[in-house]
């Protein structure tokens, strides 16, 4: 169970690419523009923008893949995970605070929680609890 509830938030990290890349930056960027703003400056900006989206490219195709490896009782991807879990939790809780409380950032930290929660109470580690009788336990014991 915990394997797929994380590879269904490495699922919703990844699908959240399309509205960001697709959809928010090119009304972004139409804005900026209309208003003003140095094409340069846009430029600079796009590149952090889609920086941004290549990592929830990455970072959800490091839950998919660790939820699998969790479902066959491999915690080797917990630690990784842990880590991606806190950067969605803290950027979208600050950034809820510096945009002035603006809701949006929640679904940042609302990710992060998915995240984190089937890696709650599991020790990091590799492949233990695939052989019976090993350090990690029964066989699937991951799951």
């Amino acid at each position: 169970m915990r394997g797929t509830v994380l590879q269904i938030a490495g699922a919703l990290t990844l699908l959240s690419v399309i509205p960001h890349a697709f959809l928010a930056w090119p009304s972004f960027r139409r804005d900026l523009l209309a208003t003003g703003v140095d094409p340069n400056v846009v430029g600079a900006l796009a590149a952090g923008w889609m920086f941004g989206s290549t990592a929830m490219v990455v970072f959800g195709v490091l839950g998919l893949v660790a939820g699998a490896r969790l479902r066959r009782g491999d915690r080797s991807g917990v630690t990784v995970m842990r880590i991606v879990a806190l950067a969605y939790v803290l950027f979208g809780a600050a950034a809820f605070v510096a945009r002035g409380m603006n809701p949006h950032f929640m679904y940042f930290v609302a990710i992060g929680v998915l995240i984190a929660a089937p890696l709650t109470g599991l020790p990091a580690g590799g492949a233990a609890g695939i052989t019976p009788g090993a350090a990690g336990g029964e066989p699937g014991a991951g799951r």
